[in-house]
């Protein structure tokens, strides 16, 4: 699609671009952009051309939109698989696992929160809002699970298991080790945020799946989620 202007050099546009490429490649303009494009329309024409101006930035910002969606649905089915695993661990009630467990948990609360706000910002047409939130997001999960690797590795140690068991507990964690540090090359090699985040995700689906949602799917979103998808899928 032609771009309906082009940005100029204002800071603040590229600053909103970067973030916004989080969630799409779309080339989105601020509100400030808009604005300085208008007013460089001579003003006998500028009525007329604000009209066409505006409905271009409207068709941008349908396909931004249907971009967003895939990110955000991929963030939040890697979430609920994550606390899918979460809570069947915490139902074991080991008190020497359950202080680890919660810590996670409480941090997939914070990932919620921050898909919630990037959804919130994409109502409002705020694509570096929402970048910046899924961005968060997205950060948050890489972390998931790190407090808790070294308890759960202990509890596994001091548990009888059969030989054949315990070798494919050993080749699940030498196999996680290792996408691990192929995950941590692709987020340094990614040039494209919205593939780094995808990277991620993928990752720890692998690694916690859930039947459910072993795969990107709106089935796996909060409510409100859920309701925008299907918003902004229709009317865009």
């Amino acid at each position: 699609m032609k771009r309906a202007s082009t940005s100029g050099h204002r800071p603040e546009g590229a600053t909103y671009r970067r973030h916004a490429a989080v969630l799409t490649a779309v080339h989105v303009l601020n509100p400030a952009e808009k604005a300085q494009a208008v007013a460089a329309v001579p003003f006998h024409r500028r009525r007329a051309r604000r009209l066409e101006l505006e409905a271009a930035w409207a068709a941008e910002e349908v396909q931004a939109r249907l971009e967003a969606v895939d990110v955000l649905a991929d963030l939040a089915a890697t979430a609920a698989a994550l606390g899918d695993g979460l809570d069947r661990i915490a139902a074991l009630r080991r008190r020497d696992l359950l202080g680890a467990v919660e810590a996670e948990q409480a941090r997939l609360r914070t990932v919620r929160d921050r898909l919630d706000t990037a959804g919130e910002a994409l109502d409002r047409g705020d694509f570096g809002a929402a970048g910046t939130a899924a961005e968060d997001a997205e950060r948050e999960l890489w972390q998931v699970g790190s407090s808790l690797v070294g308890s759960l590795n202990q509890a596994l140690a001091a548990v009888t298991v059969g030989r054949e068991q315990r070798a494919r507990l050993e080749a699940n964690l030498t196999e996680r080790r290792r996408a691990r540090g192929s995950l941590k090359r692709d987020r340094t090699d990614h040039a494209d945020p919205r593939a780094a985040a995808a990277a991620a995700a993928a990752f720890h689906r692998r690694s916690r799946p859930r039947r459910s949602c072993a795969a990107p799917s709106a089935r796996c979103w909060s409510a409100p989620m859920r309701q925008r998808a299907t918003r902004w899928s229709t009317t865009g």
